[in-house]
């Protein structure tokens, strides 16, 4: 203190120690460039669920009976497509049977397939009554299914066979 106008100097204020410090306010994202078409449309709100109704039956219904209009109706007793198949596996089961036996009697090819043509001619002629359609069906898978995985490539090899090929 060499001068007497002097003020000591006062001691510095401690200092606070750092605490966490908070996180600064995320930057709002940039605004979008406007658009040439300008704003898009507002969306509309969602529709309100509706009730699905049944659909109408090609075929009307027959009327009841007098007497009848509460009782169960009638179970469908036409032979279904599975029938079909099964007595078109059993037809051809046959058919292979005819085509082994007639071997040695028949001399052309046409005389060892016939059967497996006349099986498909039934189910198509069966195909033209309502009763038996789906059965007929059934029947006429079976026969693709047979014309493709045993007849045609036995055929192939029996008349190259034939022809000396």
């Amino acid at each position: 203190m060499d001068r007497p106008s002097e003020q000591p100097e006062q001691p510095a204020e401690p200092e606070e120690p750092a605490g966490p410090e908070e996180p600064a306010a995320p930057a709002p994202p940039p605004a979008e460039p406007e658009s040439p078409y300008g704003a898009p449309p507002p969306i509309p709100p969602a529709p309100e669920p509706v009730e699905a109704q049944p659909r109408p039956s090609l075929q009307p219904e027959p009327p009841l009976p007098p007497g009848d209009e509460g009782a169960a109706p009638v179970k469908e007793t036409r032979p279904g497509i599975w029938a079909g198949v099964g007595t078109g596996c059993g037809l051809h089961f046959i058919g292979i049977i005819l085509m082994i036996t007639l071997l040695g009697t028949i001399g052309s090819i046409w005389g060892w397939i016939w059967p497996f043509i006349a099986i498909p001619v039934i189910a198509g002629a069966l195909m033209f009554s309502r009763t038996w359609r789906r059965f007929a069906t059934g029947i006429l898978i079976v026969s693709a299914a047979t014309w493709i995985v045993v007849i045609g490539p036995c055929v192939g090899i029996i008349a190259a066979s034939m022809n000396g090929i």
